[in-house]
């Protein structure tokens, strides 16, 4: 009996044991007042800013995001909701003829009729996954930056900034795919960050799950749009050049090669594959059966001809679209009134209408794809940096040189093209990590001169770097926001006057794009 009692007393004291310890991980005894505070580890904060920054970015996003109330999509939206609203309602399959030839992968067109499926056809509905996707961006952006820097503060900063950032924030609250795309770019570096922030060169080739999930996210971005591949192929190069340089190995070189062809061409081009499934399982898919038809297919490589009827067909949309994409030419035929060159980009020189409408006397409302140019005014001095930088063995800048070179030389390689201000999306979130490394280097050497923190002097020098974005962003509100604003606001805010649509292409009056 006695033994009994002994060891109830005793799992009382051991219960009693474990609610004192809970306590003093939970509290902190104040030896001034006596009160009990909350203790709150440096992974409690870093939570909860993730938290806040991903509510605060949803909800920036949120608001007004109706502003085409009559129902009708706007400017490209045209294009993928109405496709998005077809396949939700075939099977996720694209065979309406009326849209002629489907020129880009399905699975971002899936992503926005997944918006359209919880909240209807309305502008919420086709905009809702975009508004995601832009929150994606931000805590891609926050997170790079924090991890390289080792320092939440100035992540933080970075997340303000790239909030702030006029075409990822605009193209986030549209239904078009390119920052869906910009998403899945982000989440691609994140993944190559957290492969090579730590020495894994000597692991076995299936324990390498950041590359694994980096490869299958390049194939998500394939499938949205076939630039992806621009992507996959960087960091496949990257990867390589990673490990030569390492291990120092021609032996470990060689067979990176062969992880690398594994991870970022085969896993991705499975990928592409699978996001194709419908159409390769129904009959009914767009040019699904064109070889077996009487269609003139003389232009189709004849080598070609030994794969698979289905395959051929495949071979034939996917040639069909790459034709389409090469043979937008910017020429006076087929000029678009809001087309831009390349070279226009950097400096944000030309935005987009995307929405216009009269809401009463001198009233009116727009949505502009408008870059915060006290931003991109520093498109090329931070290429330039990220060049001197790399030069000067600090190897965190190739993220922003590989940023830039792989989301913008290729159309400037193709600058006969036609094309338009928003295929920068990609290239905001580099610009923006870029931003916050010159803060970040700047204050590196302004605290070992003076003999200061190095967190506190970024985070001074970060604030003031943001004050003009954010009155440049305040100012510019109801253009980002399609808020009714009178005429005259609109005109003394058009500060340029290449801001209007071309009455005549760049090849017939050159002077346009003077």
């Amino acid at each position: 009996m006695s033994h009994a009692i002994s060891q109830k007393e005793n799992m009382t004291d051991n219960v009693q044991d474990h609610r004192n310890s809970l306590e003093k991980l939970s509290y902190n005894e104040s030896s001034k007042n006596g009160k009990r505070k909350l203790r709150l580890t440096k992974k409690d904060i870093t939570i909860f800013s993730y938290l806040t920054v991903s509510l605060l970015s949803f909800l920036m996003r949120l608001i007004h995001i109706n502003y085409s109330d009559d129902g009708y999509p706007v400017f490209d939206e045209k294009h993928y909701v109405s496709q998005a609203h077809q396949m939700l309602f075939n099977g996720f399959l694209e065979n309406n003829p009326g849209y002629g030839l489907v020129v880009h992968p399905p699975f971002g067109k899936i992503l926005i009729s997944l918006g359209i499926d919880i909240f209807g056809y309305t502008p919420l509905g086709w905009r809702f996954t975009s508004i995601i996707s832009g929150v994606i961006i931000v805590l891609c952006t926050m997170f790079i930056v924090q991890k390289i820097t080792n320092s939440l503060s100035i992540g933080l900063i970075a997340a303000i900034l790239i909030n702030i950032e006029g075409v990822t924030f605009i193209m986030s609250r549209v239904g078009m795919l390119d920052s869906f795309l910009s998403a899945f770019i982000g989440m691609i570096t994140v993944c190559l960050i957290m492969e090579f922030s730590k020495d894994r060169t000597d692991i076995p080739f299936h324990q390498h799950w950041w590359l694994l999930t980096a490869g299958f996210l390049c194939g998500l971005a394939m499938s949205i749009k076939i630039s992806g591949v621009y992507y996959a192929a960087f960091a496949g190069i990257f990867m390589v050049l990673f490990y030569a340089i390492k291990t120092k190995s021609i032996k470990k070189t060689f067979n990176s090669i062969g992880i690398g062809l594994v991870f970022f061409f085969v896993i991705p081009v499975l990928t592409f594959l699978f996001s194709h499934i419908k159409w390769f399982t129904s009959e009914n898919s767009v040019y699904r059966n064109v070889i077996e038809s009487s269609l003139d297919t003389s232009d189709f490589p004849e080598f070609l001809s030994i794969l698979p009827s289905s395959l051929q067909n495949f071979a034939y949309y996917q040639l069909g679209i790459l034709k389409f994409h090469s043979g937008l030419k910017s020429d006076p035929s087929s000029y678009h009134p809001w087309e831009s060159n390349s070279w226009q980009w950097a400096i944000a020189e030309r935005p987009m209408l995307f929405y216009s409408n009269n809401v009463g006397q001198d009233n009116t409302e727009n949505v502009w794809l408008l870059g915060n140019l006290p931003i991109w005014w520093m498109f090329i001095p931070v290429i330039a940096i990220s060049i001197i930088r790399i030069c000067m063995k600090d190897f965190k800048w190739i993220i922003v040189l590989g940023g830039f070179i792989t989301g913008y030389l290729p159309w400037l390689i193709m600058n006969d093209r036609q094309s338009y201000f928003f295929y920068v999306t990609p290239l905001a979130m580099f610009l923006v990590i870029g931003i916050v490394f010159v803060i970040y280097d700047i204050s590196k050497y302004i605290s070992i001169k003076k003999n200061k923190n190095v967190e506190d002097t970024t985070i001074m020098l970060s604030i003031i770097a943001i004050i003009i974005p954010l009155i440049f962003f305040i100012v510019y509100t109801p253009w980002y926001y399609g808020i009714g604003m009178p005429e005259s606001y609109h005109d003394t805010i058009s500060l340029f006057e290449n801001w209007e649509p071309l009455e005549k292409s760049p090849a017939e009056d050159p002077s346009i794009n003077e």
